[in-house]
């Protein structure tokens, strides 16, 4: 049985090599530290869970750190993305926030009136709590190991009651098509889900072209209000309409 000293040891390879290479595979990094797959699953998991990684599809990257210099530009940036979509929610908006950081400063902005968020982020219900006038869907989570994080997440979705105006995620890049791409393999099936039961949608992307790591589409954004880029202060156009 291994040692919480060898497990450590696992984890700082691990966070070494994707300091490295910025993003690494599973099947890589099973090879490279001579475990199986699913041991390297679950370090992973354990390791996306105390914020070290970002779990991507087929494998891991670094969390999104914004550049030198860049760090007051990128909160400015999220203020006005946040404010640009509050002023168009109407009192009693019902809200799917997959935007930790962009979601905080929206919740915030809210005025006390009547909304309804969705979200699987816990430290949004918590910033949510802070105002009487929400009322709370939290999409439930399993936080050990080994939990199936997105079939839990996925089963409370499906028991939403209630229609989905507005859904505001975060994403790695939009084709010109309205096609929406993200890495993060786990939270794909919820994405999807919420984009195409929403009435609008709104995108805040973290490239203008293609990155260069493996992407999952999540689908077609068919009701798209805006996409928001973190790169520069600028709007997208998709076939000719102002998005």
């Amino acid at each position: 049985m291994l040692t919480s000293i060898q497990i450590a040891s696992r984890y700082s390879a691990i966070l070494a090599r994707l300091k490295e290479r910025g993003y690494i595979s599973t099947d890589e990094l099973a090879s490279e530290l001579n475990v199986s797959v699913h041991t390297i699953r679950r370090d992973l998991n354990v390791l996306e869970s105390h914020h070290q990684l970002r779990r991507c599809h087929g494998g891991a990257g670094e969390l999104n750190k914004p550049q030198a210099g860049q760090g007051v530009f990128r909160t400015e940036q999220t203020i006005a993305i946040a404010n640009a979509i509050v002023a168009e929610l109407d009192v009693g908006s019902c809200l799917y926030v997959d935007s930790q950081s962009l979601g905080e400063v929206l919740i915030g902005l809210l005025p006390e009136e009547s909304y309804y968020l969705i979200t699987q982020h816990i430290d949004l219900v918590v910033q949510a709590l802070k105002n009487p006038f929400i009322d709370i869907f939290f999409l439930g989570r399993d936080l050990s190991p080994d939990g199936d994080n997105t079939s839990i997440q996925m089963s409370m979705a499906k028991k939403l009651l209630r229609q989905v105006d507005h859904c505001i995620i975060e994403a790695d890049y939009i084709d010109g098509e309205g096609n929406v791409f993200d890495p993060c393999s786990q939270q794909v099936a919820v994405k999807r889900h919420f984009l195409a039961c929403s009435l609008r949608q709104y995108v805040v992307c973290h490239y203008e072209v293609p990155p260069d790591h493996p992407l999952a589409k999540i689908g077609p954004a068919s009701h798209l209000r805006r996409v928001f880029f973190l790169s520069q202060p600028t709007e997208k156009r998709i076939n000719g309409e102002r998005v």
